[in-house]
């Protein structure tokens, strides 16, 4: 069976295997207690030597434990309650794999994403990011929206131009050019142009506008 010890027992057997202390001294406190030169102290099936404690089938702590140095679970750990700790945590078959630091930003997938500590997000380096100090969003690829997108403020686009495929309604000026400011449709309807305007039929005709020329409606 597993060793049930409490935290006064657990402070007592350490004292023996760290200072080959009488195990008699420990009185009522625990039970199937032995000592061995070589291999220290075993109280049903834990076996603690220089202040190591190795649980072959198990333990329970019960009312809590203090340990200064490395804590090193091989198999699983299962945490019924709240896990609370000061320093970093890190898991993964290196350790290094899910890291959380002091300071409560988080690394995983081996650094492939990452939460800063001002809530910064960021997926493999600058592939994708979302500045915690302003909501900003960067995307180093394609975005696809499958749905509706509603833009509160100008949209930019400053490089390869925009593809537009569907209906897109917008409330408000309309900006094209190097400068964005080439042509214009304003919120009233008007086109401004600093160019030619050159209209496509469906034969494949052009009509062209010339910038100097009067079109009335």
């Amino acid at each position: 069976g597993r060793a049930l010890l409490s935290k006064e027992a657990i402070e007592a057997v350490i004292d023996v295997a760290t200072n080959k202390n009488n195990i008699n001294t420990l009185g009522e406190k625990l039970t199937n207690v032995s000592y061995d030169s070589s291999t220290g102290t075993t109280v049903d099936g834990v076996v603690m030597n220089n202040g190591k404690i190795t649980a072959t089938n198990g333990a329970v702590i019960y009312n809590g434990a203090t340990i200064n140095g490395v804590l090193g679970v091989n198999g699983n750990a299962t945490v019924s309650g709240t896990l609370t700790s000061k320093g970093g945590l890190s898991a993964g078959t290196n350790g290094t794999e899910f890291t959380v630091n002091p300071d409560g930003s988080v690394s995983a997938a081996s650094g492939k994403f990452s939460v800063s500590g001002d809530g910064t997000v960021s997926v493999d380096s600058n592939k994708f990011s979302v500045a915690g100090s302003t909501g900003n969003t960067n995307v180093g690829g394609t975005l696809y929206v499958s749905g509706q997108t509603a833009l509160n403020d100008k949209l930019t686009v400053n490089r390869n131009g925009a593809a537009i495929t569907r209906d897109t309604t917008i409330k408000g000026a309309f900006g094209a050019g190097t400068n964005g400011s080439e042509f214009q449709v304003d919120a009233g309807g008007a086109i401004h142009t600093k160019g030619d305007i050159k209209f496509l039929d469906s034969t494949g005709s052009t009509t062209t506008f010339l910038n100097s020329d009067k079109v009335k409606g």
